[in-house]
């Protein structure tokens, strides 16, 4: 249904691979960040999904919608924890309830495993999950942490890149990495801007790309590797 100002409101039908969901408005599949199946939103239209078709008998491929208002909420819905949700591209689905995103991934493999195999494709037993807080949800989970550098205002930033783009979106947390992994990431992020140490940015004509940090599950070992487009005095010191 059509909106003021450009703006559609739709009922979300799926999920997509990348875990945003779906939906049709007449012939344009729209891919909805944030959304949960069932719910119907009012969202505003972006820009295309992917590389631009070929020729013009090619079937154009999604377009990226932003979600302005929740009409229907899912009872699934729940509030993110980090304040970079909704503009971070690095998480997916902080907005669904814990034991829902268990079931939407026994389902989603089960339907891989049904086209792929057909009538011969195993069970799909529920999805185990982790331990979680007090909130229902597990946080600081993952013992690989990744970060991109990207170029602010005030210099060197770093963060996530906001979905379906190399815009990276300067963070200040990140509840799903292990807590080390982020205080070495952050501290590598003060100590590369003190420095004055330039990003890489879209032409590498900057020198620091990204971080990657890997610590062990009691975070008593951490190794960091930090990834630039060249060897690089300025980068000794930090």
């Amino acid at each position: 249904r059509g909106g003021m100002d450009g703006e559609l409101v739709v009922t979300l039908t799926g999920t997509d691979r990348s875990g945003a969901a779906i939906a049709t408005a007449g012939d344009e599949r729209l891919v909805v960040p944030g959304g949960i199946p069932g719910e119907r939103v009012r969202v505003r239209v972006l820009r295309p999904v992917g590389p631009p078709a070929r020729d013009r008998s090619t079937r154009r491929g999604p377009t990226l919608a932003r979600i302005v208002e929740v009409e229907e909420a899912s009872p699934n819905r729940v509030v993110p924890r980090c304040r970079h949700a909704d503009a971070c591209g690095g998480c997916a689905w902080q907005h669904i309830a814990y034991p829902e995103q268990l079931r939407k991934k026994t389902a989603t493999l089960d339907v891989l495993l049904r086209k792929s195999m057909g009538k011969e494709a195993p069970r799909v037993s529920p999805t185990i999950g982790m331990p979680v807080g007090g909130d229902g949800m597990p946080w600081r989970f993952r013992q690989k942490a990744a970060f991109a550098f990207g170029r602010g205002p005030g210099g060197l930033v770093m963060g996530h890149f906001a979905r379906g783009t190399n815009d990276v979106v300067p963070v200040e947390e990140c509840p799903v990495h292990a807590g080390r992994a982020n205080r070495i990431a952050f501290a590598l992020r003060d100590a590369l801007a003190a420095a004055s140490v330039p990003a890489a940015g879209v032409g590498t004509d900057g020198l620091a790309r990204h971080v990657v940090v890997r610590t062990s599950r009691d975070e008593k070992e951490a190794v960091a590797m930090l990834v630039a487009t060249r060897d690089d005095p300025t980068l000794q010191a930090p």
